[in-house]
């Protein structure tokens, strides 16, 4: 199955750190060495906004796992393709005050959550593991994730 909204964030911001960060690799807007294929120096002049003085070495879709492990201890959740969750997109804004469980969606609507940077991301909204995009037609800069239910021993 596709990852919820909620489980892709959490691996994206927490999984595998002592608190939630900002951007996969952490909170410094600073993006270390091959930590995420995204729209750097190689993609200048192809897309409207790029990183300057980063190079991952990829113009385009990069080979899975060509980037360093995660502190998740996943690949590619910084960037290369952004993925679809099951999670269906609405901007709807949650009422203040009331907390909401995760449970998995099942309405059916035209758009789903797309999460995560992709190798054209290149503004630090867009680079952020918060950032969630709707999309309802197959792109060339989304993938996707696949999860299972495990369930807990006796």
């Amino acid at each position: 199955r596709l990852l919820t909204e909620a489980e892709w964030e959490w691996l994206a911001r927490k999984a595998g750190r002592s608190a939630q960060t900002v951007f996969v690799w952490g909170y410094d807007k600073t993006i270390p060495p091959k930590a995420a294929n995204i729209a750097d120096e190689s993609a200048k002049g192809s897309v409207t906004h790029y990183v300057p003085r980063y190079n991952d070495g990829y113009a385009g879709v990069a080979p899975v796992k060509s980037m360093k492990r995660e502190l998740s201890g996943l690949f590619d959740m910084g960037g290369n393709v952004s993925e679809w969750t099951h999670d269906s997109y609405s901007l709807t804004v949650p009422k203040q005050g009331r907390t909401y469980s995760q449970t998995l969606d099942t309405t059916l609507v035209d758009e789903h959550v797309v999460k995560g940077a992709n190798w054209r991301s290149g503004t630090l909204t867009e680079l952020r593991a918060s950032y969630r995009d709707g999309a309802s037609q197959p792109r060339d800069d989304i993938g996707f994730r696949l999860g299972r239910f495990v369930y807990g021993g006796q």
